[in-house]
């Protein structure tokens, strides 16, 4: 069961179906010594060796009562009674799937380990609802796949990085014990890694603002660079975005930014809709910013004049 597939589902709601003769074994050993001896098998996982292995179901008669009388819990003598009584449809089939899969010792549909292929075959039969629960970090501050910060609208919150379990990701099961570890290690050195490329980058990006008086000059000319399509970032006031220039018979011939939303709007955003035509038209980044944008158009001015520089004929 994936954490996160009972949520997704309609109601959020999962089942487990029990037959008399497993209730009966319980009420007199525990989970532990049931699957060393009908099983052949120990149980290792750590989490049902703390919460599970040793206990024995000794009230579980008067537990299936309540549950019932709470109305999510259900018992019949036949499969068939019970898919009515439950309203799972399709209940006695898959069980009787369920049973050929035991019998047969191989799990084709979810690949269960075979020591665990019990068959539900003496009645009553019980039908529980369960629902969704979380034993580890859920959710967290949300991020992309660099562990950039996403606001409630999914766009980057410009220079915050996330990384260990405040991370947004628990979309995949939580195997055994320790699995944190794995992705904080992994988040960490994503996390740190983007950190210290955005300081390389502003401080290239500040180098080059004063050696080239903000662009005054930038030495490029028509019919010089190679052809092609090809992609960069610029770190805009309060968001990186994307940006594309295409290059055609050694010219500028279009320049697409996108993700851009988070850009002060009517004043970021006018520099990212207005440059581009400049710099088209002008065959150079050598243009002027847009008044009252200046940060937003020379963040777009050094990430296109970087392209243009690494892709000169």
């Amino acid at each position: 069961m994936y954490n996160s597939e009972p949520l997704i589902r309609e109601g959020g709601k999962f089942y487990s179906v029990v037959d008399q003769g497993t209730l009966d074994i319980l009420k007199t050993m525990t989970l532990d010594q049931y699957t060393q001896k009908y099983l052949k098998t120990k149980v290792t996982a750590p989490m049902f060796v703390m919460a599970f292995a040793n206990q024995i179901l000794k009230n579980v008669d008067q537990d299936i009562k309540k549950a019932e009388s709470e109305g999510w819990c259900w018992q019949a003598d036949t499969l068939e009674e019970l898919e009515q009584k439950s309203h799972l449809t399709n209940l006695s089939k898959e069980i009787q799937h369920y049973n050929q899969m035991c019998q047969q010792g191989e799990d084709t549909e979810l690949f269960k380990d075979p020591n665990f292929l019990n068959p539900i075959n003496k009645g009553p039969f019980y039908v529980i609802e369960n629902d969704f629960s979380g034993w580890v970090t859920q959710g967290g501050i949300k991020t992309n796949g660099v562990c950039c910060a996403l606001n409630k609208f999914n766009q980057v919150i410009n220079g915050l990085f996330i990384a260990g379990a405040d991370g947004d990701f628990w979309g995949v099961p939580y195997l055994v014990g320790g699995t944190a570890n794995g992705f904080s290690l992994a988040s960490g050195y994503i996390a740190g890694t983007q950190c210290y490329q955005r300081v390389l980058d502003k401080a290239k990006y500040d180098q080059e603002m004063k050696a080239n008086d903000q662009y005054s000059t930038d030495n490029s000319s028509t019919n010089e660079w190679k052809d092609g399509t090809y992609d960069t970032i610029a770190h805009g006031r309060n968001a990186d975005f994307d940006i594309e220039v295409g290059i055609k018979d050694h010219q500028i011939k279009q320049i697409k930014i996108s993700d851009h939303n988070s850009e002060s709007k009517g004043i970021g955003s006018k520099a990212v809709a207005e440059l581009p035509s400049r710099i088209i038209k002008a065959q150079s980044t050598n243009v002027d910013a847009i008044s009252g944008a200046t940060v937003t158009s020379n963040a777009i001015k050094y990430a296109i004049r970087d392209v243009l520089d690494k892709n000169r004929d």
